[in-house]
């Protein structure tokens, strides 16, 4: 019978070569990774810049696009009540006041005696990621209102992320914060709802899970604000092995990101569940209108996956050629579009996703985002929707 030296021993021995084992897999697991990562992005950046160099209209050079690529993409923080907004921040080509992204020439209003606001809830693609500014469709919404002497100010709450749901909570939360509420409020929807069924089908804001995974177990998190992930090791390799074989996570969930569909659906059945909430939402959303006197609006945006037709060898909407994953907005919107151009009580929901069927050039300048023109294009719509109200007021 060996010793307690030598069982100690061989024990020391035998940890030592699995830790070694599992760090050799672990810096393999994430060198291979990277690698890939890598060489997509390699393989396909310069055709993105290609693209997204048309997108602008050729205006920008794309030395021009690769320089102030960083400050248009999507900034974000932890705020109560709508769990992720936009953090503050002052650049060249994005700036966030309270969590709000400036609205350009907002302040330009003529012969103004009382000054309305018009308030604009969506995701990433209200909020304006990928363009200055200056050039989303709040702002472009803006210079309309200047050009007709309207006194309305447009205050853009668009959040990335965000989904009908969501914004809905956005809007009461400032109805509730802000001394007035707004003569309008226009919401932009559809792209998130469908492009994010785990969240939208559990009607949970989309980073709920890794918020959850975090935060621990017990009746006081305080007390355990030291604890690290109940991931003894937090490895990319377990992370992985527990979505490819296991189907865990730590809180002992199936693991999906909410880009997935959950358990249990096909994109047919996720499609004809999530246009069921979409509606259910905005006659809710209408509700909350009529009871603050707001004027409300929500539009059906325009998604690459209808009425659209890239350009040969797009490296933009690619992810369109996915069939199962395009069939769930086809669906989707086609069920939506039964409800659209009707007046619920509250709110008008409106299809304008119908918009790119025949654009000239390029309208997105990456998946799901909008290009200045595309963005000045909605803008104008939107307008057109909303001006009886104008020339009302």
């Amino acid at each position: 019978m060996k010793n307690i030296r030598e069982i100690v021993k061989d024990f020391i021995i035998s940890g030592g070569i699995s830790i070694v084992t599992i760090f050799f897999l672990e810096v393999s697991f994430r060198t291979a990774k990277f690698v890939r990562n890598k060489m997509q992005y390699v393989d396909k950046s310069e055709e993105v810049f290609r693209d997204r160099f048309i997108a602008f209209d050729k205006k920008l050079s794309i030395d021009d696009l690769k320089a102030r690529n960083d400050e248009l993409i999507d900034k974000l923080m932890y705020k109560p009540w709508i769990q992720i907004g936009n953090y503050d921040h002052n650049g060249k080509y994005s700036n966030v006041i309270d969590g709000s992204r400036l609205v350009k020439d907002s302040e330009l209003l003529k012969d103004c005696v009382s000054k309305k606001e018009i308030w604009m809830f969506g995701g990433s693609t209200t909020y304006g990621v990928g363009v200055p500014y200056s050039e989303n469709i709040p702002t472009f919404l803006q210079k309309i209102l200047n050009q007709q002497n309207a006194c309305m100010k447009v205050i853009n709450y668009g959040v990335p992320y965000h989904y009908s749901k969501q914004e809905t909570i956005n809007f009461v939360n400032n109805l509730l914060k802000e001394e007035n509420p707004p003569s309008v409020a226009i919401f932009l929807d559809g792209l998130n709802d469908f492009g994010q069924p785990g969240s939208t089908l559990a009607g949970e804001p989309f980073f709920t899970d890794l918020l959850t995974s975090i935060i621990p177990k017990g009746n006081d998190p305080y007390r355990k604000r030291g604890c690290k992930s109940q991931n003894l090791f937090n490895l990319e390799i377990i992370s992985f092995l527990q979505k490819k074989i296991f189907k865990n996570t730590y809180s002992g969930k199936a693991y999906f990101t909410n880009y997935d569909l959950p358990k249990n659906y096909t994109n047919e059945s996720a499609a004809k569940e999530i246009s069921e909430l979409f509606i259910k939402n905005t006659i809710s959303l209408g509700k909350i209108c009529e009871a603050y006197n707001v004027q409300c609006f929500r539009f059906l945006q325009p998604v690459a996956a209808v009425d659209y037709t890239p350009p040969e060898n797009d490296a933009l909407t690619i992810w369109v050629q996915d069939e199962e994953k395009k069939s769930r907005y086809k669906i989707g919107y086609s069920l939506i579009r039964n409800f659209t151009n009707k007046n619920f009580l509250g709110i008008n929901l409106i299809d304008i996703s119908y918009l790119f069927k025949d654009y000239s050039g390029i309208p997105y300048v990456d998946g799901g985002h909008y290009a200045p023109r595309a963005n000045k294009l909605i803008a104008e719509f939107i307008y057109t929707a909303i001006s009886p109200i104008n020339n009302h007021e």
